[in-house]
């Protein structure tokens, strides 16, 4: 159509320069024909990264280079601009591929990639959903809690029961990470549910391993167990690597709490084994941490501190709080089993301020237990008492019947006065 407009303008060229229209219809003939060029190559560009982004979605997975498709995302990333646009809409999901490339090696990448694809794109919800899962990490539920919120809105927004399912199981993970077990409970029975409903065995198997860690919490090891055993089954049905390896190393912990270490540790074996294939550096980290538990059980200690170390390096390297917070009090207790009662000390410190940060009160409880046991060590019991009262009320707040009747063994046991009576809470019912 611009070509005819031009042919007109010479054919009539004559005419329009009597009038005095020539000039006026030229300029305005060259200045159409620019912007639209450049529309032309700039839609050009932009069609040409989307359409990078389409092609890396063909390459296999084992075949992508992170390195390209870094530059690839970040290119595509740099158009987004006007929201609701294919363009905005293409650079919002480079920005998912590029939390997706960091999410396991860098926590503060992988946050600001997927907080970049909520601005661009707010109503699609695995960016809110992976967002909620790396403030999880970092220690800041608020922010996980506040994500997970967003990702069940829009899943109501759309009717989509599968991602109403997801995003209740995961707020009922921040509530037991606040030790709130019963309605951490009911929130994964009602995801369990949905999960039911649409025959999605996946999240029945997140569900069944959050039952799981939930009894463990409480003491209730052989009902935990059996969580973990059924949702072993179905990750291994559906050859869930991830969901195999995290129910290993839950499997592994309760063999640790009955105290059959060979067990623990061939469990703890294929844990680490998966989760190293996988590259899962946070579940690395917890592996160490329980290997390092059995050695120090048995008495070697050397190796004990060097498996909580290499834990500590990884959770500091990822910003994974709780794990740092852990990692400080079982070097506590490797140093106060040495007689370093100063290095203890300061360990400890460190690990009950995070856990106080956090508001992690089975973080909390333990170390008290830890600080109870090392005032005894030095003969401080009145300390050492009081200390033990604190965990022990914390434990019974948070339904720990186990650990209560640890603690209250340990206070008989130091002459202690004795600890309040109680009761441990109800355990959640499931279908």
């Amino acid at each position: 159509m611009l070509d005819q407009a031009g042919q007109w303008i010479s054919e009539n060229s004559d005419l329009l320069s009597t009038v005095g229209l020539l000039a006026v219809l030229w300029s305005i003939y060259f200045l159409v024909r620019r912007l639209l060029r450049r529309s032309v190559r700039e839609d050009r560009r932009k069609h040409g990264q989307i359409r990078n982004l389409f092609l890396y979605r063909e390459i296999p997975e084992t075949a992508r280079q992170p390195g390209a498709a870094e530059e690839i995302f970040e290119e595509i990333l740099e158009t987004g601009s006007a929201a609701g646009t294919e363009a905005d809409r293409a650079a919002a999901e480079a920005a998912r591929h590029l939390g997706a490339l960091a999410f396991r090696q860098d926590t503060q990448k992988a946050i600001d990639a997927y907080s970049r694809a909520t601005e661009l794109d707010p109503g699609e919800p695995d960016a809110w959903n992976q967002t909620g899962l790396l403030r999880l990490r970092t220690g800041d539920l608020s922010a996980a809690e506040t994500a997970f919120e967003r990702v069940l809105a829009l899943g109501r927004l759309y009717a989509n029961k599968a991602v109403i399912a997801d995003a209740i199981n995961n707020l009922g993970v921040i509530r037991r990470k606040r030790s709130d077990p019963d309605t951490a409970g009911t929130l994964s029975g009602r995801s369990l549910a949905h999960f039911n409903a649409l025959d999605r065995k996946e999240g029945m198997a997140n569900a069944y391993s959050n039952f799981g860690l939930i009894h463990q919490t409480r003491g209730d090891l052989d009902t935990a167990r059996a969580f973990y055993e059924k949702s072993l089954a179905l990750s291994k049905a559906l050859h869930l690597k991830e969901g195999m390896a995290s129910n290993y190393g839950n499997l592994a912990a309760i063999h640790t709490a009955r105290g059959d270490f060979d067990k623990a540790g061939a469990f703890i074996g294929k844990s680490l084994a998966l989760h190293e294939a996988l590259g899962r550096k946070e579940d690395v980290a917890s592996d160490y941490s329980n290997l390092a538990l059995i050695h120090q059980t048995r008495g070697d200690l050397d190796k004990a501190e060097a498996l909580h170390r290499k834990s500590l390096a990884l959770n500091r390297r990822l910003g994974r709080t709780e794990g740092i917070a852990n990692a400080f009090g079982n070097l506590a207790v490797i140093h106060q089993m040495r007689g370093d009662v100063h290095k203890a000390s300061a360990l400890i410190e460190k690990s009950l301020e995070i856990d106080e940060a956090l508001g992690r009160k089975e973080g909390i409880a333990n170390t008290l237990g830890n600080v109870g046991q090392m005032h005894r060590a030095i003969g401080f019991m009145d300390e050492a008492c009081r200390h033990w009262a604190g965990a022990h009320a914390l434990f019974a707040e948070i339904g720990a019947a186990d650990k209560v009747a640890q603690v209250a063994r340990m206070m008989r046991a130091a002459g202690c006065d004795a600890p309040p009576a109680s009761e441990s809470k109800t355990p959640p019912e499931t279908d």
